[in-house]
């Protein structure tokens, strides 16, 4: 009975006791991702110089940030947050948005709280391991804003960037902050209204269908020189299946971007103060029948102009 009371002593002591040098199992696949690291991102941020802004103003640039990924793996940033600082009113700015270059990556988003946050969402903006991307951030002023009103933006936090990998850090390139402020002068920007008509006809499969109609009219204050206008399908059609996609006067577009498509003016078109343009946007429909089509211009500032005051229109 003495020898039986040891050995089960010597087994219990054995199955608590683990032999130096011995390795646990290997972890699963769920594990291994668990205890990976996801590598990290820098982001640097530098204030875009400031100066007068007349009300109505679109397309102002305010923010460029740049965006570093380590070499461990491609980042997905999802969104950034923003905050307008300044002796202004919030309410002056009339909505924010993130380009990349010249292409648009986010929806246009107010300012709806009094300390000036806000939220840019970017879809699935990427940036490549190794790599850095820039963005810029913009905003169109209200056409009713404060005289005298001062804006600038900041993204300071480390907690203001949601990302795939974690931020390692947000360095903010601070020597043109005292320089940032933008101003609201008096200065009224003539504005371009849009009106959408029917089409005259049913959509069908095949080349050079007529796909929207619209007008483009000018207020009497300035005369316009149209450099391109981003068109957006509001309906489920994407990519290929819309192609050779063009306005009158434009370059032709391949195809849909996504849901997207910029055309270029060569030469810009010319928007006199008072006058109007038929536009119709014609294509290719290669889509089928489940698949829509709903083309609007969804932001004022998808039609890119310049004021072309202090000289002749027709030039």
């Amino acid at each position: 009975m003495a020898g039986m009371t040891s050995t089960l002593l010597l087994a219990l002591f054995l199955s608590n006791f683990a032999v130096e040098g011995e390795l646990p199992p290997p972890p699963t696949h769920r594990e291994l991702r668990q205890v990976e690291m996801p590598g990290s991102m820098t982001v640097s941020v530098t204030p875009v110089v400031g100066g007068g802004v007349p009300p109505g103003a679109q397309r102002v640039p305010v923010l460029n940030v740049d965006f570093k990924a380590s070499c461990n793996n491609d980042t997905v940033v999802s969104e950034i947050t923003i905050q307008r600082k300044g002796m202004g009113d919030y309410r002056d700015i009339r909505a924010v948005y993130a380009m990349d270059g010249l292409r648009r990556i986010s929806r246009a988003h107010e300012l709806q709280r009094r300390d000036g946050i806000v939220t840019i969402r970017l879809g699935s903006f990427s940036v490549p391991a190794c790599e850095t991307k820039a963005i810029t951030i913009m905003a169109d002023y209200d056409n009713n804003a404060d005289i005298a009103g001062e804006h600038r933006f900041v993204l300071e936090n480390v907690s203001d960037v949601r990302a795939t990998s974690p931020i390692s850090v947000v360095r903010t390139l601070d020597s043109q902050e005292r320089e940032a402020i933008q101003t609201v002068v008096p200065n009224q920007v003539g504005k371009i209204s849009v009106t959408y008509l029917p089409l005259l006809r049913r959509v069908t499969y095949g080349p050079r269908r007529q796909v929207m109609r619209f007008v483009l009219e000018a207020d009497g204050i300035d005369d316009h020189s149209i450099n391109a206008i981003t068109i957006k399908n509001d309906g489920t059609a994407r990519n290929l299946d819309l192609q050779n996609i063009f306005l009158p006067g434009t370059n032709v577009a391949s195809s849909l971007d996504e849901d997207m498509v910029r055309l270029v003016f060569d030469p810009p078109l010319i928007l006199r103060k008072n006058q109007d343009r038929l536009m119709t946007l014609r294509g290719s429909i290669r889509a089928s029948r489940s698949r829509t089509l709903k083309f609007i211009i969804e932001e004022p500032s998808d039609i890119e102009a310049e004021v072309m005051r202090g000289r002749s229109a027709d030039e």
